[in-house]
């Protein structure tokens, strides 16, 4: 979990809707769900650049110098990058969890010979 600053919220929301759309666009399965959050980071860079310029600026209205607005910006957005890392993880481990209970439940059902 990532906490966010009220007035840096609307940038980390373009940010993070900008990273559910790149994952969205077809079915997350096991093998690709890794890839795609990977991929998910590298497509929005240039997102990520403009909400942590947005968001050191929304900073402001605190009163912080620009070298703590650059800061605290800059290590929202780290942290919520790890955060999309470990929720791409997390996931992978969950759908190998349903996908091998899946398989499971699909192995031949097995006789017993009674002696």
């Amino acid at each position: 979990m990532v906490m966010i600053e009220d007035e840096v919220f609307p940038a980390y929301k373009k940010y993070n809707d900008c990273l559910r759309s790149k994952t969205l666009d077809t079915p997350i399965t096991s093998t690709n769900v890794l890839g795609k959050f990977r991929r998910a980071l590298a497509e929005c860079a240039l997102a990520r650049a403009a909400a942590v310029a947005e968001a050191t600026n929304a900073l402001s209205v605190k009163g912080w110098d620009l070298p703590r607005r650059q800061k605290a910006a800059a290590t929202t957005f780290r942290k919520a990058d790890e955060s999309w890392a470990s929720l791409g993880s997390r996931l992978y481990q969950a759908l190998l969890r349903r996908e091998g209970l899946k398989t499971l439940d699909r192995s031949p059902k097995r006789a017993h010979k009674r002696g």
